[in-house]
């Protein structure tokens, strides 16, 4: 196994069961979170998925004969928006207020790598849908913040209903592609940096980034 993809797993199983446990992420633990981004091995990385994503598109577009509109679903947070910098000078220790003020005020940048896939797919007559744990009452923040990256003229944008009781986000995503595909949409493509994101449906372009700084379940 290539040593940068066991450095990345062991500060993701760190940074998950220090976070689910709600403890605070030890000092040296956030220097190598630091390190890693730094160094460049997290857009590395980024890139390196987000090519393959799009080689797999263009496969799905060639292959698939469907009287249903092609789709691709991409996540938000640290997927097409990076929210490094925040977790960063916060210490990756955030608190529900510090995201809520992340979520409201702030307009973080685009994952460059993200919103050349987004322009691709767009350009080739592929929908594209942004489903997002996000909460609801911040859809006025969450399209401002999309706009000023450059996302442009997306399909849809859905995001987790102000009432969602599940402890899991994973009903919500699934159940929302399930309504997509019931208005006539074939979901080529799914992004995202958390599993997450991606279980429910076997969906032939599902890739995830990596995330070594929280885990959403």
């Amino acid at each position: 196994m290539n040593k940068s993809i066991i450095v990345v797993f062991c500060l993701f199983f760190f940074a998950a069961t220090t976070q689910a446990a709600e403890h605070p992420i030890p000092y040296f633990l956030k220097q190598k979170l630091i390190r890693y981004h730094d160094s460049g091995h997290y857009d590395q990385e980024i890139n390196l998925v987000i090519f393959h994503a799009e080689k797999c598109l263009v496969q799905q577009i060639h292959d698939t004969h469907s009287n249903k509109k092609p789709a691709l679903v991409l996540d938000i947070d640290d997927t097409s928006l990076s929210l490094y910098y925040y977790e960063r000078i916060l210490g990756f220790d955030l608190t529900q207020k510090e995201i809520a003020f992340i979520m409201e005020k702030t307009n973080p940048p685009a994952i460059q790598a993200t919103l050349s896939l987004y322009n691709f797919a767009k350009n080739h007559g592929i929908a594209v849908f942004f489903i997002s744990g996000r909460h609801e009452a911040w859809r006025a923040a969450a399209v401002r913040s999309l706009q000023a990256a450059g996302y442009k003229n997306w399909d849809g944008l859905y995001l987790r209903p102000d009432n969602y009781n599940y402890k899991s986000i994973i009903p919500f995503k699934s159940s929302t592609r399930k309504l997509l595909r019931s208005q006539g949409y074939n979901i080529i493509g799914n992004i995202g940096d958390q599993v997450s994101d991606l279980v429910g449906e076997n969906i032939q372009c599902a890739f995830k980034l990596p995330n070594p700084y929280y885990l959403v379940v």
